[in-house]
């Protein structure tokens, strides 16, 4: 069990999670708040997922991080790369207690111990910062579940992101 205070984004596939996530992180930055990890923006192709982009939230470097499995239409292939560099961004600081960590998103890839697993496990067990994270509404009982995570707050979309900023803030102030 974790006493990391978590933040979770809650909503439908395509109802807006990371477009609220992205206000959100935009609101925390005007408040000057530390943040680390990133955001995935999805592309949309023939009504369906087709690729994503991990967003560096400190930096604003953008990379591609996965595009769909043309010979499974429910795989996404994923580039070494841009897992890899994720992970970096998720390593905790020992010398800043306040940061917020932002994964966009943990869902049925995390649950099969793959993709952000070991970095958010690590996270989770190792540091002391609070997190935020978008989830699937459907998965949010898993993740909490797999993770060991009991300090949660969760925010079903829809939600404004200056209800979830206020949030955050006042855990981390505290």
């Amino acid at each position: 069990m974790t006493n990391n205070p978590i933040f979770i984004i809650s909503g439908k596939q395509g109802e807006g999670k990371t477009t609220c996530l992205m206000q959100v992180v935009e609101l925390l930055k005007k408040q000057q708040v530390d943040l680390s990890g990133f955001v995935a923006k999805g592309y949309w192709k023939n009504g369906q997922r087709d690729a994503f982009d991990l967003t560096d939230l400190q930096s604003g470097k953008t990379i591609p991080l996965c595009t769909r499995n043309r010979n499974n239409t429910h795989g996404f292939i994923f580039r070494t790369d841009a897992l890899h560099y994720g992970t970096h961004l998720l390593k905790p600081s020992h010398s800043k207690k306040n940061k917020l960590y932002v994964i966009d998103e943990v869902g049925k890839m995390e649950l099969k111990e793959k993709v952000w697993f070991r970095a958010l496990h690590h996270l989770v067990n190792k540091g002391n910062h609070p997190i935020l994270l978008t989830v699937r509404d459907q998965l949010v009982e898993q993740v909490v579940n797999k993770f060991g995570l009991t300090h949660v707050k969760i925010f079903q979309l829809p939600v404004l992101p200056e209800t979830i900023v206020k949030e955050i803030l006042f855990v981390m102030k505290s």
